[in-house]
């Protein structure tokens, strides 16, 4: 055997020792794993751009859906808003007529009181008018005894006799009294007929109503405060004292109202605080009574003059400029510290203050 017959039968060998089996003789089981399939960039981009999109969608959805509660909210809001306004105009209509009515009577009365005086006055000249003089007044008071005059200071609930007092001092703070009570009565009378709600209109167009209203608002409060203490079962004494306190310290204020003559910045800013509370919208009202009781202006501290010329501008830091300027109710331009003015004011300040905290807690805001 020559050697090229060797090498074919040795190539035939090998070929026949790494020829691939038949395909139906391989085991599936056997087969080689597949890699990993491969995925697209793009695709992973277009995935999470969907994502992000169907996640804005849901945003947008839940955003217009708060929007839309928070608008019919408002709507609701304003709403019973006007509907309240509605039925204060009604009740100031209602009551209009009725206050005018009185208004008429006391008028007529006054008149008729009049005529008869002066008819009095001319059939017998000098009498009537002697007869009304304080000095004659006085006299009527001396020929009361000591007892009469105890007992009708402790019928008026006052001090039988002030610290270094004289018995004369003494019948002029009884006749003083007695004048007052009289006025007060007088007041009670129309407190009674007159509604307490108040309204924006009345404060600017009618202040003499509002006047008793403001004044009937404050005796209801006292009132109500004072129900409440007596109602729980351990009142704390210094609850009553500070009630008692604060009855005297609205005395002047009452007077004030019954004369009507409270500054026009402190009427209107005052008017606008009990508007407020009235409303429970306690939060304009804390800032109407920041504004009545220590203004706006800025308070210095140092020297504010180091020269003979007057400054640009010292208005607004020395308060000169205190007048209510053009603009929505409420809102007065005050540069005028009134808790600083005298002391009367600040201790009406003060228990009105204390009303507020009274009321804010027992009348919650909604």
């Amino acid at each position: 055997m020559d050697f090229a017959s060797l090498i074919s039968k040795e190539i035939a060998k090998k070929k026949g020792a790494v020829a691939p089996p038949p395909a139906d003789e391989v085991d599936s089981s056997k087969a080689p794993a597949k890699g990993p399939e491969l995925i697209h960039r793009g695709a992973i981009v277009q995935t999470k751009r969907e994502q992000y999109l169907r996640e804005q969608a849901q945003r947008d959805k839940e955003r217009q859906e708060k929007a839309e509660r928070a608008r019919r909210e408002r709507e609701e809001e304003e709403a019973r808003r006007e509907e309240k306004r509605r039925a204060a105009e009604e009740v100031y209509r209602e009551k209009k007529r009725k206050q005018k009515e009185l208004e008429e009577a006391a008028a007529r009365e006054e008149a008729e009181r009049k005529k008869a005086k002066r008819a009095r006055s001319s059939a017998t000249p000098g009498a009537e008018s002697a007869r009304d003089t304080p000095e004659n007044e006085n006299d009527r008071f001396k020929t009361m005894t000591d007892a009469e005059i105890v007992a009708e200071l402790r019928r008026f609930d006052e001090p039988i006799r002030l610290f270094n007092e004289s018995d004369d001092s003494r019948l002029r703070r009884l006749r003083r009294i007695e004048r007052k009570k009289g006025k007060t009565l007088g007041i009670e009378e129309r407190l009674r007929e007159v509604d307490m709600v108040l309204t924006e209109r009345d404060i600017i167009l009618e202040p003499r109503k509002v006047y008793l209203q403001l004044e009937k608002y404050l005796q209801f409060v006292l009132a109500e405060w004072e129900k409440t203490l007596k109602n729980m079962e351990d009142t704390p004494e210094q609850a009553l004292l500070l009630l008692d306190e604060t009855k005297e310290y609205l005395e002047p204020l009452f007077e004030h109202f019954r004369q009507r003559n409270l500054h026009d910045q402190i009427y209107q800013s005052f008017a606008t605080l009990i508007l407020y509370l009235q409303n429970q919208q306690y939060h304009e009202a804390n800032d109407t009574y920041l504004k009545l009781s220590i203004g706006n202006a800025a308070w210095p501290i140092g020297v504010t003059a180091v020269g003979i010329h007057e400054r640009s501008s010292r208005e607004r830091i020395t308060g000169h400029d205190n007048e209510t300027k053009p603009g929505a109710l409420g809102k007065t331009y005050v540069q005028v510290a009134h808790v600083m003015s005298d002391d009367e004011t600040r201790k009406w300040l003060t228990a009105i203050k204390r009303m507020m905290t009274f009321i804010e807690s027992h009348w919650p805001e909604i």
